[in-house]
């Protein structure tokens, strides 16, 4: 058997030759066709499991009982990964399918259960939807009916992949019921239930126990954007998702609300809302060319019950203690929703914070945009003043607006009142290169020296102010009224100097 020999697109995945050997027996009411191959010279570059390397044996047998009554029988085996039969009629070349089961990593059970359709259980060790995407659109994707049409799916995959992502572990129960499937999902990222309606484009309805997303593999590789190209080519499903957990990149978010919908090569999002004990997010708008050149615009708003608990849920443990805050405005950047391109980022964000304190950490893990998930500020200054603060700022409120174009973020009126001292900043963060231009202004609260000295440190300002108010500690009582610093330079290493110097 020669893969020249095959027709089809399909033909350019074998390669090699292989001995094989067929019986024919032919009564009068009824034949016996029988084809059996070793397949050992044969090498397959299918989907898994159809998947071969040349010299290693993978025994195939097929066979097709065929009677004058009109039901013939096909059974088929690959080795110990496949193992099918079929009912259904000849004719013309081809047969016609109207019930049958494939067993995969099984073999044949001692009792076939007679189930109406076409069913395939057992395991895998591996599935990538990609890989299977693409064979499907090499055979003409959906655009001839196809002779098979499935009832029900029970498969256990041991490393599911979908868009270059790993998604481990998945269990899939689905059933078919007039041309809508419903199935449930177990895995290690997944737990919940799923409806797929074809009317339209479609729609996929899920409802997750659990639902995470992996990392991506590190660097974007051509054969990703391929693979992401491919699907965009589609008409997508809308989609309407929720889940009681939702993690992502190893962070659990919350509850997830989603509400999607294709519109030509872009994704209208409806709804998008995060819950969690210490915060809601919600946010619409719009991925536009999201498979080649994407690029996202949100509405966003954020309010925050609890900004300590709040920045350790996404990796930034005892920065701030106690506190409320709330973000509202919109950004657009180059790129998908998953990650900002601070490059192109544009917008307009108004925050504001009260009845908090930054705890006492070391100067440059403090966050100026943190609270945002922005960018950092300074993350560290020449000086240390480990020695002369001992606790955090205490703050009453922190308002700000900011107005981000290419980058680089505005601000003309970040202010923060404490009992301590009031901070007003202006200028500009280049949120892409990681410097910063910044007018600052420090009122200490007349008399109040040792509480300055026991109120500033750390937190989102920790590079400046606890250097400015360092600076200031050092005048006498009587000359504490305000003080003016310019704070430019990289974060890594900014330069600040006092005002007009």
């Amino acid at each position: 058997m020669e893969p020249g020999r095959l027709a089809g697109p399909i033909s350019r995945h074998f390669s090699g030759n292989a001995n094989w050997h067929a019986s024919l027996n032919v009564h009068k009411t009824s034949s016996d066709l029988v084809i059996e191959s070793p397949l050992d010279g044969l090498t397959s570059t299918l989907p898994a499991p159809f998947a071969k390397n040349p010299g290693t044996p993978l025994p195939l047998r097929f066979e097709l009982k065929t009677s004058s009554a009109g039901e013939d029988h096909a059974t088929f085996t690959l080795g110990k990964r496949i193992s099918a039969r079929f009912s259904g009629e000849t004719g013309k070349g081809s047969m016609s399918l109207h019930s049958g089961i494939v067993y995969l990593n099984e073999g044949f059970p001692n009792e076939i259960p007679d189930l109406p359709g076409i069913w395939v259980v057992g395991s895998m060790e591996e599935f990538d939807a990609d890989q299977w995407r693409d064979l499907f659109d090499e055979m003409g994707g959906g655009s001839n009916p196809s002779p098979i049409s499935l009832s029900g799916i029970d498969v256990d995959i041991g490393d599911f992949a979908f868009l270059g992502r790993k998604f481990g572990k998945l269990s899939i129960s689905a059933r078919q019921s007039g041309g809508e499937w419903d199935a449930n999902l177990s895995g290690n990222e997944i737990g919940g239930s799923v409806r797929w309606i074809p009317e339209g484009r479609g729609r996929i309805i899920g409802k997750f126990v659990n639902l995470g997303i992996p990392e991506s593999p590190p660097g974007e590789t051509p054969e990703s954007k391929v693979a992401i190209a491919k699907v965009a080519s589609r008409n997508l499903p809308a989609l309407d998702i929720t889940a009681d957990s939702f993690v992502f990149n190893r962070k659990e978010v919350g509850k997830l609300e989603l509400v999607a919908t294709q519109q030509g090569n872009d994704w209208k999002i409806d709804r998008l809302k995060i819950v969690n004990p210490d915060s809601v997010l919600t946010a619409d708008g719009l991925w536009q060319g999201w498979a080649i050149h994407p690029s996202t615009r949100v509405n966003v708003r954020l309010d925050v019950h609890k900004i300590g608990k709040f920045l350790a849920r996404f990796g930034y443990p005892d920065n701030i203690m106690r506190g409320k805050g709330s973000m509202e405005g919109w950004l657009s950047w180059a790129g998908s929703p998953q990650s900002i391109n601070y490059a192109s980022l544009d917008g307009k964000i108004a925050l504001s914070a009260s009845h908090g304190q930054f705890n006492k950490i070391d100067p440059g893990i403090g966050k100026l945009l943190g609270i945002l998930s922005l960018q950092e500020l300074p993350r560290r200054i020449t000086l240390d003043f480990r020695d002369i603060f001992s606790q955090g700022l205490a703050f009453d409120n922190i308002s700000s607006n900011f107005e981000i174009s290419k980058g680089i973020a505005s601000t003309k009126n970040l202010r923060i009142q404490s009992p301590a001292a009031e901070v007003d900043m202006t200028g500009k963060i280049d949120l892409d290169h990681e410097t910063q231009d910044l007018d600052i202004l420090v009122k200490p609260q007349l008399g109040g020296s040792v509480s300055v000295a026991s109120s500033l440190l750390g937190g989102p300002v920790v590079g400046i102010v606890t250097w400015v108010v360092g600076k200031a500690l050092q005048d006498p009582l009587d000359q504490l009224a305000s003080y003016e610093y310019n704070v430019t330079g990289s974060w890594s290493d900014p330069v600040v100097k006092k005002g007009h110097e």
